[in-house]
C-alpha cells in the first residue's frame, strides 16, 4: 500500500485535527521502523563484509640488529613452509632480507595489533621493533618502516618494509618524491 492509496481511502476519518495527528504518528512511525530494519540490515551486511575481511594476524621474525629493506614474496612454490604460532601466521625473514613464502598474500583490513615485528637472537629471544609508514614520526632508533606492496601485473604480490632509523631512509627511498601517508 502506498502512502497515497491509504490517505485518499482514509481521507473521510481524517476529518478532525485529532485524527490527523494519529493518523500522521501511524505513518511516521511506520516509516520509521521500515528505515530502522533496512539500516539494521545495511549494518549487519557492513559488519559481516568487515568481518569476512578482517586480516590474519602476523608476526615478522627479523634478524636480530638487521638493518636494511626486507622484501617478502608470496604465494611462491619453493617459497618458505606455511607457519602458525598460536593461529598467528609466522614470516621468518632470512639473512638476506628476502622471504619467499608459500602463504597466499594476506588480504583484508588491518587493524593497530594485526602485525607485530621482532628482531629475534639464535634463542629465539624476541625484541619488537616499532613501526611507522610516517617519515615525520619523531621515533628514535630502529625501526620497521612501512613502505608498499609490491605490485606486478596489477597484482599485490609481496611487501616491502625498511628496517632502520628514520633519519637513515634516504638510503633506501628518495625522500624528496615519497609522500606521506
Amino acid at each position: 500500500m502506498t502512502l497515497s492509496y491509504i490517505y485518499t481511502n482514509f481521507k473521510p476519518l481524517l476529518k478532525t485535527t485529532h485524527m490527523k495527528e494519529i493518523f500522521n504518528l501511524i505513518i511516521i512511525g511506520a516509516l520509521l521502523l521500515t528505515s530502522c530494519r533496512q539500516a539494521t540490515n545495511n549494518v549487519n551486511s557492513n559488519l559481516n563484509s568487515q568481518i569476512d575481511t578482517v586480516a590474519i594476524r602476523e608476526i615478522y621474525l627479523i634478524p636480530k640488529n638487521y638493518i636494511g629493506k626486507i622484501e617478502i614474496y608470496f604465494d611462491q612454490t619453493d617459497g618458505s613452509k606455511i607457519e602458525y604460532e598460536d593461529n598467528i601466521r609466522v614470516y621468518r625473514i632470512p639473512e638476506s632480507g628476502i622471504l619467499k613464502t608459500q602463504f597466499q598474500f594476506n588480504t583484508g583490513t588491518y587493524y593497530k595489533d594485526c602485525r607485530t615485528y621482532y628482531y629475534v637472537d639464535n634463542k629465539d629471544i624476541r625484541k619488537q621493533l616499532l613501526t611507522t609508514a610516517n617519515i615525520s614520526a619523531k621515533i628514535e632508533g630502529i625501526v620497521i618502516f612501512i613502505d608498499h606492496n609490491i605490485v606486478e601485473k596489477n597484482k599485490e604480490i609481496g611487501e616491502r618494509y625498511f628496517v632502520d632509523s628514520l633519519k637513515h631512509l634516504d638510503k633506501y627511498i628518495n625522500l624528496k618524491y615519497y609522500k606521506e601517508r
